[in-house]
C-alpha cells in the first residue's frame, strides 16, 4: 500500500524569551561603538573600522548616532613615563614567529598588530619603542583617576581635540535639537603629573558602571593598521 504523505506544516518553533533577550544584547552590543558607547572590546573590532574623532571611515555611518561624544573628545599622547599609557598599545606582531613573519612578508602584508590590554592585562616589557597614539578623554580619565587617587606617580603630555562631528544624515541630531559644533577645538602642549594634579575633570572617578562600559582602544587617524 502507498505511504500517506502529511502535507500539514509543522508549527513553526517560537523563539523563548530568554533567547530574544540574547538577540538583542547581541544586536545592541554590536552597535555600541555606533553609538559612541564603547569600541573595546566589541563586535567591529576586527572590522577595522574606525569612527573615532569625528573621522569616520565606514561606508554609510558616521557620528549620526554617537550622541556621547566620547569619541570625538581625544587626546594625543605624545610622551609619558606612566606604564599604563605606555603600554595601552602593543603591537603583538613583533612577538609572531619568524616563520609567520616570513609568511606575511612573502605576501606582502604587514605584520603589525596592535592590541589594547585591559589595566593590569600586559605584565611583560614592551615590544616596540613608544609609538604616539590618541584615545578618548575619557579612556585617560578611566585609567588615570584610579592612579592619581592611589597615589601613583608619573606625567604625561598630550593634545586634546574636540572634533566636531561629521555626518551621513543629520536629520537625527536636528530633530533632537541638537547643537552641532561647526570647528574642531584644539589644546596643544597639555601636561598632567600624578604627583602633583590640578585636573578636577581628569581625576574624578568614573561611575563603576561607567567604567564598565565606556572602554576604548588606541587609534591613530593618519594611519590604520590592524587594531583590535
Amino acid at each position: 500500500a502507498a505511504r500517506s504523505v502529511d502535507n500539514e506544516a509543522s508549527p513553526r518553533p517560537v523563539p523563548s524569551w530568554a533567547s530574544r533577550l540574547l538577540s538583542l544584547f547581541v544586536a545592541v552590543f554590536g552597535l555600541t561603538p555606533y553609538l559612541g558607547l564603547r569600541n573595546y572590546p566589541a563586535l567591529a573590532m576586527f572590522s577595522n573600522l574606525r569612527i573615532e574623532g569625528g573621522k569616520s571611515n565606514h561606508l554609510f555611518l558616521a557620528d549620526d548616532f554617537d550622541l556621547t561624544g566620547w569619541q570625538r573628545d581625544y587626546v594625543t599622547i605624545h610622551e609619558t613615563d606612566i606604564r599604563a599609557l605606555q603600554l595601552l598599545q602593543v603591537d603583538l606582531g613583533r612577538r609572531f614567529t619568524p616563520a609567520t613573519l616570513r609568511s606575511l612578508a612573502s605576501v606582502n602584508v604587514s605584520s603589525e598588530f596592535w592590541i589594547t590590554p585591559p589595566l593590569a592585562a600586559w605584565p611583560y616589557p614592551a615590544t616596540q619603542p613608544f609609538v604616539a597614539y590618541s584615545i578618548p578623554f575619557i579612556e585617560l580619565r578611566r585609567r588615570l583617576a584610579p592612579m592619581r587617587a592611589g597615589g601613583a606617580k608619573g606625567s604625561v603630555r598630550y593634545t586634546r581635540t574636540w572634533a566636531r562631528p561629521r555626518f551621513v544624515f543629520a536629520g537625527l541630531w536636528q530633530l533632537l535639537g541638537r547643537k552641532i559644533q561647526a570647528e574642531d577645538r584644539v589644546v596643544t602642549n597639555a601636561t598632567y603629573d600624578l604627583s602633583v594634579g590640578g585636573d578636577a575633570e581628569l581625576e574624578e572617578p568614573l561611575p563603576q558602571w561607567l567604567a564598565s562600559l565606556a572602554r576604548f582602544r588606541s587609534f591613530d587617524l593618519d594611519y590604520s593598521p590592524c587594531r583590535h
